[in-house]
């Protein structure tokens, strides 16, 4: 996860438990709209209150996938290949 205190990803070594908490929570949230909101509380905590970066945008992706294809909801430069699972018999 991308800021978290414990990923390699955290190039500037930024470190908050409550960001940890919610990244945490929302990378596991099955819910889409308590995932977003999640994220979005952690976003407002990096950028807003503790102004640890200035994202100079913020972008979206898609992913155009089969039925039977599931993809975890990571960053598409942290998906792994070995988390792709493809359901048999298109289930």
């Amino acid at each position: 996860m991308l800021f978290h205190s414990r990923e390699g990803l955290n190039a500037i070594r930024w470190q908050n438990a409550d960001f940890d908490a919610l990244s945490e929570q929302a990378a596991v949230a099955i819910d889409r709209k308590l995932r977003l909101a999640l994220y979005a509380r952690a976003d407002r905590l990096l950028v807003e209150e503790q102004a640890a970066v200035a994202p100079l945008w913020y972008r979206e992706s898609c992913q155009l996938l089969q039925p039977y294809v599931s993809v975890p909801r990571v960053p598409a430069c942290m998906l792994k290949l070995k988390d792709v699972v493809i359901h048999p018999s298109g289930e």
